[in-house]
């Protein structure tokens, strides 16, 4: 029997979310380039979900934009001859502006009555570190490299700009994982509800992390590690693969990293969180959060037409056959890595 094509495994472990609208789209996500100058804009942002295709960000806790301006002397675009600093803002160093951010922003999402998804993390750098901080440092140098070879520095995704605000933008964003991992961030079913996901993402905790690239106007999300699934963050292989390709037929173009925290735990973490926690004001906002949903997810399975998650399809889960393939995949895209890593190397 004849092995079934790769990009046949490929498609029974890769799934793509359905388009989401996000309003109030970080900054991060239209940083430019030119010959002589690289956006370096990194942001943190509170991210909530209105219903499953449509999410709102709020302004971000830290904002740090800047350019790279290029040696021109050298003609290298890589070498970096000056910075010029345009914004910087961490409200997450102050415990009190974090206070007087939060109590908003819940506040903001009770009266609305929406659900914490968690942090987004945005880091539009060309040709620094990235945001896989616990991946080995040889893979980070080469992902780097594949960025910064691939970047062309004006494709963005479409926006629209929203209310009165003329600098709030709207985008179109998906996210392109493995099943297993796409299965806890974005829940699949037949019915899927505001109410479905606030029960089925309430107890997740981890990250995700990978690349932001463009699609004919869409923002996507391709997810290159997880801690949703496994304790060990580790490149997915299968995904780079496909996303290498892409890359080389000039169907994608790289914009940024990013690292999507779930949950009131993403926030809970923080270093200033902590310090204000036990604050009557904050812990009010918190618990008026906690009793909305826990009331949800109490009704939610009193509701005996509760449609639970189709099963995921896993690497494990594959035929002997299909397993061999993916696992050649893998050997693949590491190959794949090496090779471009190297013929960048030899072009700069």
């Amino acid at each position: 029997m004849a092995q079934p094509p790769p990009d046949d495994v490929a498609a029974k472990i890769i799934h793509t979310s359905p388009d989401i609208t996000l309003d109030n789209a970080p900054q991060a996500l239209f940083a430019s380039g030119s010959e002589s100058h690289v956006d370096l804009f990194g942001e943190l942002s509170v991210v909530a979900l209105e219903s499953p295709t449509h999410m709102v960000v709020f302004d971000p806790l830290e904002e740090r934009m800047s350019q790279g301006i290029f040696d021109k002397a050298t003609n290298v675009d890589s070498q970096i001859e000056d910075i010029r600093f345009l914004v910087g803002k961490m409200d997450t160093e102050d415990p009190q502006i974090m206070k007087k951010r939060l109590i908003q922003m819940f506040r903001f999402i009770e009266r609305k009555k929406l659900f914490l998804h968690g942090m987004l993390e945005l880091d539009a750098n060309a040709f620094g570190s990235s945001l896989f901080v616990d991946v080995e440092p040889d893979i980070i140098n080469k992902l780097e490299a594949m960025h910064k070879h691939f970047r062309d520095g004006k494709t963005f995704p479409k926006f629209e700009s929203t209310g009165e605000e003329q600098d709030k933008k709207t985008v179109t964003i998906r996210f392109i994982g493995r099943y297993s991992t796409l299965g806890k961030l974005w829940p699949k079913q037949e019915s899927a509800s505001g109410k479905d996901f606030m029960v089925n993402l309430n107890d997740i905790k981890g990250h995700v992390a990978g690349i932001v690239v463009a699609n004919k106007g869409v923002a996507e999300f391709i997810i290159l590690a997880d801690t949703l699934t496994k304790q060990e963050f580790k490149i997915d292989w299968l995904v780079m693969r496909g996303l290498i390709e892409d890359f080389k037929a000039k169907n994608k173009v790289p914009i940024c990293w990013f690292k999507w925290e779930l949950g009131l735990r993403a926030i809970a973490n923080m270093r200033t969180y902590i310090i204000i926690k036990d604050d009557k004001d904050i812990k009010k906002v918190v618990d008026d959060y906690n009793k909305r949903i826990a009331k949800i997810v109490m009704e939610y399975y009193k509701d005996a037409g509760v449609v639970g998650t189709e099963p995921q399809v896993d690497l494990v889960k594959l035929s002997e056959a299909d397993k061999k393939v993916a696992m050649d995949d893998m050997q693949g895209a590491i190959e794949a890595l090496n090779k471009l890593y190297r013929d960048t190397d030899k072009k700069t």
